[in-house]
């Protein structure tokens, strides 16, 4: 399976899409990778400093505090249909709820 292929499956599970993917590739079809989703697409033939830099922007997209999301719904129902779809890991403890 290619790395496309791979990054294609990824942000399209709904298990793995909200995890960021940074792409180090031999090809410069760096518009693709941000197509499909890629946080950075970064060449593999890279010198020290560009390497130090690509951690640095891996490490900082990793740490983004958790944000909080207020809901408001007209009614109970609505509400649960909502907070279902947004289920997901990214709103693990972030959803208020207010009627």
């Amino acid at each position: 399976m290619s790395g496309w292929t791979l990054l294609d499956r990824l942000k399209h599970d709904a298990r793995t899409a909200s995890i960021p993917v940074h792409v180090i590739s031999g090809h410069e079809n760096n518009r693709r990778g941000f197509a499909l989703g890629a946080v950075s697409c970064l060449q593999k033939a890279m010198s020290r400093e560009e390497l130090q830099e690509a951690f640095g922007l891996i490490e900082r997209s990793m740490s983004h505090p958790k944000q909080v999301l207020l809901l408001i719904a007209e009614n109970d129902v609505r509400a649960a249909d909502i907070r279902d779809l947004l289920s997901g890991p990214a709103f693990s403890n972030a959803l208020e709820l207010l009627r």
